[in-house]
């Protein structure tokens, strides 16, 4: 209890944030602009008694539009209708009053709320915020699309892959004979690529196509992928993608490099799957000279990797210099012939260093000398003491 009146006291200088947030968040946020029209957009908001909604509207900086609209204050045409300003949970609605042109390009406008406090005198404190955006687009009579994704699924060895890719048209034209063209390089030289056949595409439409690629020959591991759209007489580029070919193969990326001399020696290793699919029931045996540990058995996804860790005992034999610990990784792998995971093993060595543990250093006096030191101080003060004594007796006599 007399902990009471200090927890009321924190209670009342440190009020607690209950935070603010929005709810039933629309999925698709792009307003596609149309002259002299006009749309609203309900947001919901809650999670605090006290909620201040404003608009922002930061300066776009995406290289795929035709340029960002700085000649248009976006500002001019959007507007918040809230029914109960600083009030709690509640609707508020986004209004779009659009004009009958604006600038072709791409016009963010950001959704601001912010859990608020009123003082004494009225003045308002934002506190915790949080922001939602949409993105009103202006269609331009030209030709444009733009390349909004570019991926592709993990393959095993020996399959050819295929790249997705995602475009969204940016004018007011309806396209045709539209081509997807992907490369894939290894270390900036080609390797593989593929073709999409023809399609169109409509005003303001949105797709995704499939480019087939030519990967079967290639091996395991991970490669980049380019891709580039033609489109009447003009391309859309879009690169640095990363196609991941899965080899059944298991590799050590880390592991303890040193151990101490006729120690214990905790001794970790990361294993990492290097195929496109979970490898079950992976451990491993570690040998040491002759010490033979097991570790653990654990599932490792797709790519994914685990660390595993063993303990080595002391052992005096084991000498001081360089010495090789073999890692024997067993894993199953399923069989898509006979429907049934089969055991593999893979055995990866490692060389290590066997270190002297540090000592820490002693003092070069003998113990014997550090005694007869002592003594011989304990000595001198004695006799001081005494020298004192005396001199105090003398003056007393002379009195």
């Amino acid at each position: 209890m007399r902990f009471l009146p200090i927890l009321l006291a924190l209670l009342l200088v440190c009020p607690a944030t209950l935070a603010v947030g929005f709810a039933n968040l629309p999925k698709d946020r792009e307003i596609i602009f149309s002259p002299g029209d006009s749309v609203n957009i309900p947001v919901f908001v809650h999670k605090s008694p006290v909620i201040q909604v404003g608009l922002e509207f930061p300066q776009e900086s995406d290289p795929t539009t035709i340029g960002t609209p700085s000649d248009d204050n976006i500002g001019e045409y959007v507007r918040i209708d809230d029914p109960e300003p600083l009030g709690g949970q509640r609707r508020v609605t986004l209004v779009f009053d659009f004009p009958n042109s604006m600038r072709p390009g791409t016009y963010p406008v950001n959704v601001i709320a912010s859990e608020a406090s009123i003082d004494a005198e009225g003045g308002i404190t934002a506190r915790a915020a949080v922001k939602m955006q949409f993105i009103v687009r202006v269609l331009t009579d030209e030709p444009l699309i733009d390349i909004t994704s570019l991926s592709a699924a993990p393959i095993p060895e020996g399959v050819n892959a295929k790249a997705g890719v995602g475009i969204a048209s940016r004018t007011t034209q309806s396209l045709s004979d539209v081509f997807a063209e992907v490369k894939v390089y290894d270390n900036g030289k080609e390797v593989a690529s593929g073709r999409s056949s023809s399609f169109s595409l409509e005003s303001a439409e949105k797709k995704g196509v499939q480019v087939p690629l030519s990967t079967a020959l290639l091996t395991g591991g991970e490669y980049k992928m380019n891709v580039t759209l033609l489109y009447v007489g003009r391309e859309a580029h879009r690169g640095n993608a990363v196609l991941k070919i899965g080899a059944l193969n298991v590799a050590i990326k880390e592991y303890t490099k040193e151990l101490l001399y006729n120690s214990t020696n905790k001794f970790t290793f990361i294993v990492e799957n290097q195929w496109n699919q979970q490898l079950q029931e992976v451990f491993a045996f570690v040998k040491l000279a002759g010490q033979n540990k097991k570790t653990a058995s654990i599932h490792i996804p797709a790519f994914g990797s685990t660390e595993y860790e063993i303990y080595f005992d002391r052992d005096p034999k084991i000498q001081v210099g360089k010495a090789i610990v073999n890692v024997t990784v067993n894993f199953k792998d399923y069989n898509p012939v006979s429907k049934n995971y089969e055991s593999k093993t893979e055995t990866i060595p490692l060389e290590v260093q066997i270190v002297q543990p540090f000592v820490e250093e002693k003092s070069s006096i003998p113990i014997t000398a550090i005694i007869m030191y002592s003594m011989l101080g304990a000595l001198i003060l004695l006799l001081v003491i005494i020298i004192i004594l005396l001199l105090r007796r003398q003056k007393g006599e002379k009195k």
